[in-house]
């Protein structure tokens, strides 16, 4: 008899953890519901907040100009080793500049737009006539593929400029030049 006493105490709770059961799926499906895990994709990428303009990657993007990876590495070392002497754009008239005697040389000239004497230049560096330093020797300091990808970079100095169209000013009457 115990033994049915028992059965007949099982049997109640059955139903107490089925009815159980059943409440807790549909509160988790309720919930989920109201999270919009079943909804449509229009429907939860709506109720997403905006998406916001990331300002590290607005930085990137104003810094490497459209520079592929190799440019922007030799822009880089051109920045940190040549900029101070040579200026912005490789005319000769960085910061440095106007306290050497001679000034540093125009990279944006034609004669470096092969890239050998650059290369050779950056490597060892240029000793004048009179056996003054005029750019110290960066090739134990960068390396063959650092000065490579510096050299490129300083190529693009004396790449002629694109070719854009002119555009008309209204009411402007084009000027005949002086002959």
């Amino acid at each position: 008899m115990s033994r049915n006493n028992n059965d007949s105490d099982r049997l109640p709770r059955i139903p107490l953890i089925a009815g159980l059961s059943i409440l807790f799926v549909v509160c988790v499906a309720a919930s989920l519901w109201s999270f919009k895990v079943f909804s449509p994709e229009s429907i939860k990428r709506a109720a997403l907040p905006e998406k916001k303009h990331d300002p590290l990657l607005g930085a990137l993007l104003d810094i490497s100009d459209g520079l592929d990876n190799t440019d922007l590495a030799g822009k880089g070392f051109y920045d940190k080793y040549c900029k101070v002497c040579h200026g912005e754009t490789g005319r000769g008239d960085g910061f440095n500049s106007f306290n050497l005697k001679p000034r540093p040389v125009d990279l944006s000239e034609e004669i470096f737009g092969g890239g050998e004497i650059l290369t050779r230049t950056i490597m060892d560096g240029f000793t004048g006539k009179d056996g003054i330093i005029r750019c110290p020797p960066f090739g134990s300091v960068l390396g063959e593929d650092r000065v490579q990808a510096a050299v490129m970079y300083v190529q693009q100095f004396s790449a002629p400029p694109p070719q854009t169209e002119q555009t008309r000013v209204e009411g402007v009457e084009e000027i005949a030049p002086i002959e």
